[in-house]
């Protein structure tokens, strides 16, 4: 997790265990937003450990990088080389896991300030609003309600499908020069 106080960002790392789940319960309440690299990931995890996540205040840092840059890669590795100074560490997640998350919370809030700054200097800042941000709630919250499938329609458009491509089928094979024919051998 990554904490500004003070004016500094501070990253940390704890086990999914009580009494740490209950602390960042209770600060995941108080923060008016919550910024993730790569929100589908870590969202069902906090929520999962009971940790309730509301969409309206997520930010997306990764997303938001790729808005701006979309011709570069936007794995937070790669981002964090354009806006920290921070040594490598996405290396380390097996050596030292404690580490490596701590630096990757670290990572992404250092990020999304300098993210911050670019879509402001660009003059992006409300377009990234309306065309990231506010788009992936849209699209999360389409996606746990899911879709509506008519079994019926279904059934019906793949015999459909299925009748006009019969009819294609054999009208190819009679195109086809027979020195084309695939071979069948005898029964």
């Amino acid at each position: 997790v990554a904490l500004r106080y003070g004016g500094e960002v501070h990253g940390a790392s704890f086990p999914w265990t009580r009494p740490f789940v209950d602390v960042l319960r209770g600060a995941v309440q108080r923060y008016k937003q919550l910024v993730f690299w790569n929100y589908l990931f870590d969202v069902p995890r906090l929520r999962h450990c009971g940790c309730p996540v509301e969409l309206s205040r997520v930010v997306d840092a990764m997303w938001l990088f790729h808005f701006l840059y979309p011709h570069l890669p936007y794995n937070l590795g790669h981002a964090s080389t354009y806006y920290t100074g921070l040594p490598e560490w996405k290396s380390m997640n097996n050596a030292h896991p404690e580490y490596y998350s701590a630096m990757d919370a670290y990572a992404t809030a250092l990020v999304y300030e300098g993210i911050e700054r670019d879509l402001d200097k660009f003059g992006m800042t409300e377009i990234a609003e309306s065309h990231v941000t506010q788009l992936l709630k849209v699209l999360q919250r389409m996606g746990d309600r899911g879709v509506a499938i008519d079994e019926g329609a279904l059934d019906a458009y793949r015999e459909g499908l299925e009748a006009q491509k019969i009819p294609l089928e054999e009208r190819m094979n009679r195109l086809e020069p027979p020195s084309l024919h695939r071979y069948s051998p005898p029964d």
